[in-house]
């Protein structure tokens, strides 16, 4: 840190936690953005009709495949409501040393509403954002901001996460998902069947995502 002139970092959290180390360098708080060229010809309420009127409910978890993302807790959450319900599935989007093992976890748990599509990009990508309803991404990771949460907010998608980095700065609980401090699969299976249910709450924060 001593040899920079500057830093440029992603959240509020980590501008604070600089500053008490260092005091005499420029730290500029940053933001990322959306590429406007992954949502040429997205309609939001025609795929917004097209989400509800599926008959199979996607969670989608996209991400780096890491432990600490919370990887395992979300194929718990969404495996647990596989047994209670047989319309919806978890989509799991990303490569990393988690992969197999989870594949593994997940045969010997016996979900059987749990799909490993593998790192995507490009058009495949955005086809995984475009027909999934929302994102479960229960991080304990040391989060910047995460790219996850804002893709997936950009294509209309509520948000089930934790307050990890720069999600704190601006993610309002109830307004575009929910955020939980807790880590239990049982919590974010709560949080992800009262937005499943409940349909007017997800048109509103579909819709405000998007925006």
């Amino acid at each position: 840190f001593g040899q920079a002139d500057a830093f440029i970092v992603l959240s509020q959290n980590f501008k604070r936690k600089l500053e008490s180390w260092i005091d005499n360098k420029p730290i500029f708080r940053e933001y990322t953005a959306l590429d406007d060229d992954a949502l040429l010809g997205f309609d939001i309420d025609r795929v917004l009709e097209e989400r509800m009127g599926a008959t199979t409910w996607k969670v989608l978890f996209i991400s780096r495949l890491l432990k600490e993302k919370g990887l395992y807790e979300a194929i718990e959450a969404v495996g647990r409501l596989g047994l209670e319900k047989k319309n919806i599935e978890l989509i799991v989007a990303g490569d990393g040393p988690e992969l197999a093992p989870a594949r593994t976890y997940t045969a010997a748990a016996g979900y059987q509403n749990i799909k490993f599509v593998g790192y995507v990009r490009g058009d495949a990508k955005v086809q995984v954002l475009r027909s999934a309803h929302m994102l479960c991404f229960p991080t304990m990771y040391g989060e910047g901001m995460p790219n996850a949460v804002l893709e997936c907010m950009g294509f209309g998608l509520p948000v089930i996460t934790r307050p990890e980095g720069g999600v704190i700065d601006f993610f309002e609980n109830g307004v575009h998902g929910f955020v939980t401090n807790s880590t239990a699969p049982q919590t974010f299976a709560d949080l992800i069947r009262t937005v499943m249910e409940d349909k007017v709450l997800y048109r509103r924060m579909s819709l405000g995502n998007y925006v």
